[in-house]
C-alpha cells in the first residue's frame, strides 16, 4: 500500500505546489503502466511514447481537479485509451483498427496459456474500459501494480473480501468480454497473462524525458514536444473540454430575485465520461457503423448543431443499443435542445449499462437540479464526481451551500476555483463565510414551477443587456403560468432594468401576493419605493427582510439595504449594529469595513 498512499502525497503535493520533484515521482511510477497501454494500442513506435507524454500533460493540467480518492493508476489508463483513440484518428488507423476487431470476432479460438497476454492484448485496453469504474480499478490495482488485496481494500475504501469479490467479478467480465468478441481464455489463465504482461518496461530515457519537462508539460507547451502536445488537446477535448455557452446555459443556475443574472460558467466540461459498451447482439458491422455514428454525432454535437447531432445518436443506438457512448450523446444533445425528459429517459439508460457513467451521472444531476430536486441532484453529481466529471464540482458546490453544509461546499467550490473557474469565487467565499446572502441563493437556489425554463432564458436575456427581449419572454411564460411567482418577479427586474418602475412594481407586487415570502420581490419593490421617496414603506420592508435573516443569525438584502440607508441619513447609531451583523459574515468587504468604521466612529462606539 505504500506506492498507493505515496503517490496521493505526490499528487497532492504536485497539485498544491506545482513540484518538479513530484511530478518526477508520479512519473517514475506510473511510466510502465501507460507506456505499455499505449504500445498495446499503437504498436512499438515512437506514437506510443508521444502518447505516454501526452498522458502526463494531461495529469499536469488536471492534478488540480482530480478527486481526493481517485485511483492514479484507473484514471491513467482511462485517460491513456483517450489519448490513443486522438491518435488513432490523426493517423487514419480507424478503420484499419475496427477491420482487426471484426477479424477477432469471426470465430471462437481457445487461448494456450503460453500465448494468451499476446491473444488479449490488442482489445485490452477496451475491455478495461468496459469494466465499470470500480472494478477497474480494482483490476489495475491488483494485476497491473500487483498489489496485495488488502492493499486493494485500502484504495477502494471497503474490506479485503469485498475487494477480493470485486477483483474476481471483474476478471470474470473480462473474461466474458473476450469470449463474446471471439477469444475464449479461462479467468485463471487471463489473471496470469495480467500480471506477465499488463505492464512492461518503457524505453529507456523517457522518464527522464517527461520528469524534466514537467513545466512544459503542465503549460502543455515547449520541451514536451508538438506531437504531445496536440493529443493532449485532442483527448482533453474528448474527457471535458469547455464546450459552447448554450451548453453552460443548459446547466447554470441563474440569479431569480437580483437585479442581474449571474450565470455559472461559460465552461462546461464536454459531458464524456465512461467506457463505450459495444452491444453484444450488434454483428461487427453494426458496431462499427454505430460507434461511426457518434463520432460525427459528438462532432455536431460541439459545433451546436444539436439536433442533427439527435439524429446521429439516434441512429447508432438502433443499430447498437448498448452503445453508451451514443445514448450519452443523445440524452446531452436533446438536453440541449431543453427536451429534458427525453434526455433523462438516455441517460438513465446509460446508467442501466454502465453504472456510475460520469457524464449521464452529471445530465441526471443537472435535469433534477433544475428541477427543484436538490437531494436527488446531489447524489447524481457526487457519482459523477466521483467518476472523474468535473463538471458536477457545480453542482454539489450549489447544493451544498443550499444545504448549508459549509465544509463541503467550501471542498467543491474550491475544487473549481483552484482550476481556473474564476466563476465560482462567489460560491467559495459564500462558503468561507459560512453565509448565504439573498443574492447568491436567489441566484443558484434552483426553479421549482413549470416556468422554469423560460424563467431561465428570461433572466439569459436581461444578464446580456436585452431587457426589451426578456420583458417580452416573461410576459409570455405568464399568460401561460399565471401563478408562477419566480416569472413576475423576473418580469419586475426586468421592468426596473428598463426604467418602468411603475409597471416593475405591480409585478413586484404580484409575486408577493402569489409567494409571502418572495424576498427578490420584496427586495426589488423596496428599492422602487425608495426611489419613488417613499421611504420609510421601503424601510419597513427592508426591516421585514432583515427581521427574517435575524432568526437564523445571518444577515441578507435588507440588512445590508438598512444599513447604507441609514448611513446615508447619518443615523449612525441605528447603521453600527448593522454594519456589525455584516461584518461577522463579511469581514473582507470593503463597503462593509468603511461602513462599520464610519459608522461607529460618527456613533462615538
Amino acid at each position: 500500500m505504500r506506492v498507493v498512499m505515496d503517490e496521493k502525497r505526490w499528487l497532492e503535493e504536485f497539485a498544491r505546489t506545482r513540484s518538479d520533484e513530484a511530478f518526477a515521482r508520479l512519473v517514475e511510477a506510473n511510466v510502465d503502466l501507460v507506456y505499455s497501454a499505449a504500445r498495446r494500442q499503437l504498436g512499438d513506435s515512437p506514437d506510443a511514447q508521444d502518447a505516454t507524454q501526452a498522458v502526463f500533460i494531461i495529469l499536469a493540467k488536471k492534478a488540480r481537479s482530480l478527486p481526493r480518492d481517485v485511483v492514479l493508476a484507473g484514471w491513467l489508463l482511462r485517460t491513456t485509451r483517450y489519448v490513443c483513440r486522438n491518435a488513432i484518428r490523426q493517423r487514419a488507423r480507424r478503420r484499419i483498427h475496427e477491420q482487426k476487431a471484426a477479424e477477432m470476432r469471426s470465430e471462437i479460438q481457445s487461448v494456450p496459456a503460453g500465448c494468451a497476454f499476446e491473444t488479449i492484448s490488442p482489445a485490452l485496453d477496451e475491455a478495461m474500459l468496459s469494466l465499470a469504474s470500480k472494478d477497474r480499478d480494482a483490476v489495475v490495482l491488483r494485476y497491473f501494480q500487483n498489489c496485495e488485496l488488502a492493499e486493494v481494500a485500502s484504495a477502494l475504501k471497503t474490506t479485503p473480501e469485498a475487494a477480493r469479490k470485486r477483483v474476481n467479478r471483474a476478471v470474470q467480465r473480462l473474461a466474458d468480454f473476450f469470449r463474446e468478441r471471439g477469444t475464449s481464455i479461462p479467468a485463471a489463465s487471463l489473471e496470469a497473462a495480467l500480471i506477465a504482461g499488463a505492464v512492461q518496461a518503457a524505453p529507456a530515457g523517457l522518464t527522464q524525458t517527461i520528469s524534466s519537462t514537467a513545466g512544459s508539460l503542465a503549460a502543455a507547451s515547449g520541451a514536451a514536444g508538438g506531437a504531445s502536445v496536440a493529443l493532449a488537446k485532442g483527448a482533453l477535448f474528448m474527457m471535458n473540454l469547455k464546450t459552447n455557452a448554450l451548453v453552460a446555459a443548459s446547466v447554470a443556475v441563474l440569479f431569480f430575485g437580483g437585479a442581474a443574472v449571474f450565470v455559472a460558467s461559460a465552461k462546461t466540461p464536454l459531458p464524456y465520461g465512461g467506457a463505450e459498451r459495444t452491444a453484444l447482439a450488434a454483428s461487427p458491422a453494426d458496431v462499427s457503423k454505430a460507434d461511426a455514428l457518434a463520432q460525427e454525432g459528438w462532432a455536431l454535437w460541439g459545433q451546436q448543431k444539436f439536433a442533427q447531432a439527435e439524429t446521429r445518436f439516434s441512429a447508432a443506438v438502433k443499430l447498437n443499443p448498448k452503445l453508451t457512448n451514443a445514448w450519452n450523446g443523445l440524452g446531452w444533445s436533446q438536453m440541449n435542445q431543453g427536451n429534458t425528459a427525453k434526455a433523462r429517459v438516455a441517460f438513465e439508460r446509460v446508467v442501466a449499462l454502465e453504472p456510475g457513467h460520469a457524464g449521464a451521472e452529471n445530465g441526471l444531476g443537472w435535469i433534477s437540479f433544475n428541477a427543484g430536486k436538490v437531494d436527488e441532484s446531489q447524489k447524481h453529481f457526487l457519482s459523477a464526481a466521483n467518476n472523474g466529471a468535473t463538471a458536477a464540482y457545480a453542482g454539489l458546490a450549489r447544493t451544498y451551500l443550499l444545504q448549508s453544509d459549509w465544509a463541503k461546499a467550501k471542498v467543491w467550490a474550491g475544487k473549481l476555483v483552484d482550476g481556473g473557474d474564476e466563476s465560482a469565487k462567489p460560491l467559495l467565499e459564500a462558503a468561507v463565510a459560512e453565509r448565504l446572502s439573498d443574492e447568491l441563493r436567489q441566484e443558484i437556489d434552483p426553479p421549482t414551477e413549470t416556468g422554469a425554463g423560460d424563467l431561465q432564458r428570461g433572466w439569459q436575456l436581461l444578464n446580456k443587456g436585452q431587457a426589451a427581449q426578456a420583458i417580452s419572454l416573461f410576459r409570455a411564460a405568464i399568460q401561460k403560468n399565471p401563478k408562477d411567482a419566480n416569472l413576475q418577479n423576473g418580469l419586475g427586474w426586468a421592468l426596473m432594468r428598463a426604467g418602468k418602475n411603475a409597471e416593475a412594481k405591480k409585478a413586484f407586487e404580484e409575486s408577493i401576493r402569489l409567494d409571502p415570502k418572495a424576498f427578490g420581490a420584496m427586495n426589488g419593490l423596496a428599492q422602487i419605493l425608495n426611489r419613488e421617496g417613499k421611504t420609510e414603506e421601503a424601510v419597513e420592508l427592508w426591516k421585514k427582510l432583515d427581521a427574517i435573516a435575524a432568526q437564523s443569525n445571518t444577515t441578507n438584502a435588507g440588512t445590508y439595504s438598512l444599513a447604507q440607508l441609514y448611513l446615508d441619513q447619518k443615523k449612525y447609531a441605528e447603521a453600527a449594529p448593522l454594519f456589525a451583523r455584516l461584518a461577522k459574515e463579511m469581514p473582507d468587504d470593503p463597503k462593509v469595513k468603511k461602513g462599520l468604521e464610519e459608522s461607529q466612529s460618527k456613533a462615538g462606539l
